[in-house]
């Protein structure tokens, strides 16, 4: 510092001739605590120093050493541009941040693509992709049932297991049990869960060929060639009546009701019912039809208020259908 000092008169006037001197010094205030070594300074009270340009305070703990700054108290560190802060965890070197991220699995998909027949030995293909960065297991096939809800934890519902290929691709092969329409589709599953396709509906081209026929195939086809089509799938039969056929060898008859057909090698029909048991009959013999369970005849008839009775030649009495 340079202080200029003036002599002054007893009047405060400045002295005539002027007397006047100047000096130069350092100095330090012990109460205020500044010092200025070299152009900068320090305060003990205060804890601010500047060497070089930059600034520490001890109170509330920053340091900019270069440029950047830190702070016990908030954590916060940039070298080179990037922060720290161990009370939240992030750090960025290079002024990236990162953190540690979870696997997502997520579910497949799955498409049920086409089937192919040959008599009844089906061929079903199907199609499922999962994330390319996704390590999860994962199992493929298809559902195939006669009903076309296709319930997974149905115990008619068949799951048959397939492999997947490396273009994602996968088939499957089976050979279908009697019947005439199926329902197929595609399913994959991993550790997410579950996902299915579209249903398909198969439907079996009718055997034309008696000698082909299995038991229950043939006792369908010998009366509906002897049938006119009346109306939503309804056979009127000129000798058996008329019964609607559900498949697989079981109708709905319009007087006897639910009942299993199987015919056996000449041409006589076998038919299983519900209260009865089998009982066999022909055309040219029914409405008569023998029950094998008690060996003896039943006859069919209806009254005119349109019950079903049948007479038993065993016990010599009526019973109503049931």
């Amino acid at each position: 510092k340079t202080v200029y000092v003036a002599l002054l008169d007893q009047g405060g006037n400045l002295h005539n001739p002027p007397v006047t001197q100047s000096r130069s010094f350092n100095y330090q205030s012990s109460g205020g605590g500044y010092q200025t070594p070299g152009g900068g300074y320090q305060t003990p009270g205060s804890g601010y120093q500047t060497p070089g340009g930059g600034y520490q305070t001890p109170d509330s703990g920053y340091q900019t050493p270069g440029g950047g700054y830190q702070s016990p108290g908030s954590g916060y560190q940039t070298p080179g541009g990037g922060y720290q802060t161990p009370g939240s965890g992030y750090q960025t070197p290079g002024g990236n941040t990162s953190q540690p991220t979870t696997p997502v699995v997520l579910k497949p998909i799955v498409e049920t693509l086409s089937f192919s027949l040959i008599q009844k030995q089906i061929t079903l293909y199907g199609n499922s992709s999962q994330s390319a960065t996704q390590d999860s297991f994962i199992k493929v096939g298809f559902l195939l049932s006669s009903l076309s809800t296709l319930d997974p934890l149905d115990p008619s519902t068949k799951k048959i297991a397939s492999v997947l290929q490396v273009n994602g691709k996968f088939s499957s092969n089976y050979s279908l049990p009697e019947g005439k329409t199926f329902y197929a589709k595609a399913f994959a599953e991993n550790d997410a869960g579950a996902m299915y396709g579209r249903t398909l509906k198969i439907s079996l081209p009718a055997e034309t060929d008696p000698g082909r026929m299995n038991s229950e195939e043939k006792a369908v086809y010998l009366l509906e060639k002897d049938a006119n089509q009346i109306n939503e799938g309804w056979i009127q039969n000129n000798w058996f009546g008329t019964f609607k056929d559900f498949g697989n060898g079981w109708i709905y008859h319009a007087d006897h009701g639910w009942i299993y057909l199987s015919a056996d090698s000449n041409n006589g029909l076998w038919a299983w019912f519900p209260h009865r048991g089998w009982v066999w009959t022909q055309e040219n013999l029914y409405p008569f039809l023998y029950q094998i369970n008690i060996g003896d005849w039943l006859y069919c008839f209806i009254s005119e208020d349109g019950k079903v009775f049948y007479y038993s030649y065993q016990s010599k009495a009526f019973e109503e259908r049931k």
